[in-house]
This record gives C-alpha cells, structure tokens and sequence, in this order.
C-alpha cells in the first residue's frame, strides 16, 4: 500500500509541477506550450482541459493580431487617401 500511494503521490505532484510549469510558460507569452499529459484519471481529464483552454486562448490571440494587422493596414490606406485629399485642395 505504501508504494501504492507512492506511485499515486508522484502522479498527482509531477502532473501538478508540470502544470504549474507550462502555466509560466503561457503566462510569459508562450502560446505553444502545452501538458500533453496522458492519464486517464482527473488529473488527466485537468491537464486536456488545460490544454484546451491554451488552445483557445491562442487562437483569440491570433485572432487579434490578424485584425489589428488589417486595422493597420486600413489605417494606411485612410491616411494616403487623406493626403491625397488634401494634396488636391
């Protein structure tokens, strides 16, 4: 029983370790890391929400920067009109 509860402990400790590990990750602006941990208990049913969660949150951020790129470029183009405008006045 000790071993068992031993073998259990280290599951539980590292998949939280690990947890905590790629959170810093994330939080620092790596986007790409990622638990990948393969258990199929509650710690496992975690980490996959986790993992999830970093999925989403990384597609709303490339969501983001795809429309503030096209909002840059919308910009450009209204300021060269305007120029242009006024270049004609």
């Amino acid at each position: 029983s000790v071993l068992l509860s031993m073998t259990m402990v280290r599951s539980i400790t590292g998949a939280v370790h690990k947890g905590v590990e790629v959170s810093e990750k994330i939080a620092a602006g790596d986007l790409t890391a990622r638990l990948q941990l393969d258990q199929g208990d509650e710690v496992g049913q975690l980490t996959r929400a986790m993992d999830k969660a970093a999925d989403s949150f990384s597609r709303v951020v490339s969501d983001i920067r795809g429309v503030s790129d096209r909002l840059a470029e919308s910009s450009e183009e209204l300021s060269t009109v305007s120029q242009q405008l006024l270049a004609q006045s």
